[in-house]
């Protein structure tokens, strides 16, 4: 990678790659990037003076994939990217381009942070290297580095780590058929019908699944057996129900039906609403956990609950006789209910002075015993508020904008300056000669390094220009030029 550099020429900022005296020009690339927009390329500009040849691709307002992901990456943004690389190296069989020239280095890789589009760099050189195993290695590189959202779901990382570690070569059809089956959506490859079986393959087991499912046994309602009435019959009064006792007695006004039981679904650990931790295992995904948490969850209710359920205890039956059956026993008179007994309360205890062992040394000061909500009040030796500054010890990095002496704080290690609200972490409004992603400033232990991010008005320190992609060191009171936008450096 030593062949790229940097060069401006005029608003254009340019990624520059020079032939060296072994490589040969490959004049099918040349041609195809030169006369065509190939999707998810950078169009290239090809420049031989004498014996240097010079190929030139415009990334102006482009951010590398490097700095990209050091973002906080999504599900839908890591998937997007993994989709347009794979779609690009799709593309370039279509155009003719070796896909053993295309660039899979993160740091020479572009995308526009606004629309979210890739651009692959294409060396236009004839390459007798196999390169197969290193894209299989950059999708692995890409998800060790990327920093994911921590609100969502990660489970599907794994999903792609499994993927690239069973197979040395990604086979484009079939990496892309996972990360859309990761976004909800369906890939059907009209060129590889392998992808369309495979989708069909898993209905029939979904299929299959659900036939073998047991059903839930349903127990037959048992007929009641009614007793024999033992008292003289009563006349039934028309339009009034009867109904019978538990002893056989038959009362008037009640109705004699009764209600039908309802049919209890009996659950088990093979139905629908249940899943065991085995089948979580084999069947991961954000659904089941769910599923499973909240099962989990269900059954230490249900088991707190019947902890918690108070032991009544039964009412004793006399069983020694047998006279009163079939009569109406007589009621009983409610008891009054007993006064409940006063707590007992217990006797005050007089505090103990315990004395512990001093730590300290002969002059040290005991403080007070305070109870609790009192204000501990400080004495006139103790040191009031630290103030941050030159000689604080604490070190600080900020910007003050001239325009409305606005303070901005550094305040990560990769700080970005843009226009672009979704990517960038201070937004400069009211001024279009901004780019979306304009510069950043990299915090290395105390120092500080200003970087040009192939804006279009660059950026300027002391009033000099700096090249794009170059780290330029910073120092207290430096002036920092965004294209007109106009900063003040300090560090503390």
């Amino acid at each position: 990678m030593n062949n790229f550099t940097y060069e401006m020429n005029g608003n254009t900022n340019n990624l520059v790659y020079t032939l060296d005296e072994t490589q040969s020009m490959d004049s099918v690339t040349v041609g195809m990037l030169s006369n065509n927009d190939v999707e998810g390329f950078c169009k290239i500009y090809f420049q031989q003076i004498d014996e240097t040849q010079k190929a030139f691709y415009n990334v102006t307002s482009k951010v590398t994939v490097n700095d990209y992901i050091k973002n906080e990456m999504t599900k839908s943004s890591i998937t997007d990217l993994f989709i347009q690389i794979l779609d690009a190296f799709s593309i370039s069989q279509k155009y003719m381009l070796d896909t053993k020239s295309i660039v899979i280095d993160p740091e020479y890789m572009f995308i526009d942070v606004s629309s979210k589009k890739i651009s692959l760099i294409c060396k236009p050189i004839i390459c007798d290297k196999n390169d197969d195993s290193d894209l299989n290695a950059f999708f692995k590189s890409m998800l060790f580095s990327a920093i994911f959202n921590q609100s969502e779901n990660n489970s599907y990382v794994a999903t792609l780590m499994n993927y690239l570690n069973t197979s040395s070569v990604v086979n484009i059809a079939d990496f892309k058929t996972v990360l859309m089956e990761i976004r909800g959506e369906k890939y059907i490859n009209n060129n590889n019908s392998a992808v369309e079986k495979k989708t069909e393959i898993k209905k029939e087991q979904r299929f299959e699944r659900q036939e073998i499912q047991r059903t839930p046994v349903v127990q037959a309602p048992m007929t009641p057996v009614s007793s024999p009435a033992v008292s003289a019959p009563v006349k039934n009064t028309p339009g009034v129900p009867v109904s019978k006792n538990i002893n056989g007695t038959v009362i008037p006004g009640k109705s004699t039906a009764i209600p039908a039981k309802n049919n209890v679904n009996t659950k088990n650990s093979g139905s629908d609403d249940e899943i065991s931790w085995l089948y979580l295992m084999q069947h991961y995904n954000a659904d089941n956990a769910a599923k499973y948490k909240k099962q989990k969850e269900k059954k230490k209710e249900k088991k707190k609950g019947a902890d918690s359920v108070p032991v009544v205890p039964a009412t004793p039956v006399d069983t020694t006789s047998n006279r009163n059956v079939g009569r109406p026993s007589a009621p009983i008179a409610p008891q009054a209910p007993q006064a409940p007994k006063p707590p007992a309360i217990p006797s005050p205890v007089e505090p103990r002075n315990i004395s512990q062992p001093s730590l300290a040394g002969p002059n040290s000061v005991q403080m007070p015993m305070v109870g609790f909500g009192d204000t501990t009040v400080l004495n006139d030796e103790d040191q009031g508020t630290t103030v941050l500054g030159p000689s604080s010890g604490v070190s600080q990095t900020y910007l003050i904008r001239k325009n409305n002496n606005e303070r901005v704080v550094i305040n990560t290690d990769n700080f970005k300056i843009g226009k672009e609200k979704s990517y960038v972490d201070y937004v400069i409004t009211n001024n279009s000669a901004i780019s979306r992603s304009h510069a950043k400033i990299v915090k290395k232990g105390d120092e500080c390094f200003v970087v040009d991010t192939n804006s279009t008005n660059k950026t300027f320190v002391n009033g000099k220009m700096i090249p794009s992609n170059t780290e330029v060191k910073l120092s207290h009171g430096d002036k920092i030029m965004f294209a007109n936008e106009e900063f003040v450096f300090y560090a503390y």
